[in-house]
């Protein structure tokens, strides 16, 4: 898989970000994706998923549909960082179990 499209890359990139910054980035992001040539978005698809996924997630609270035990330790390290932070209740890791 291109580095361009690693989403565990994506989430180191945004994990010290607020909440909010986090949403907005998050959001451009998929944006951006949605914008790809029709080559390059067929490339980048699984990838576009696990953001669309983590967005949905980072909304709701709520497990999204085909995420992988994967994708859940990645949205955990973002919401430990944003209980440390205050911003984040530490009951939504009960959701990453």
């Amino acid at each position: 898989m291109s580095q361009k499209y690693d989403f565990k890359s994506f989430i180191d990139s945004i994990e010290d970000m607020s909440y909010l910054e986090i949403i907005a980035a998050t959001d451009k992001h998929i944006e951006m994706l949605e914008r790809l040539p029709k080559k390059e978005r067929n490339i980048a698809y699984g990838y576009s998923r696990r953001v669309g996924r983590f967005l949905f997630f980072m909304r709701q609270g709520m497990r999204p549909t085909g995420v992988t035990q994967y994708e859940l330790s990645l949205y955990k390290q973002v919401c430990e960082r944003l209980i440390e932070k205050g911003e984040m209740n530490k009951g939504i890791l009960s959701t990453l179990e």
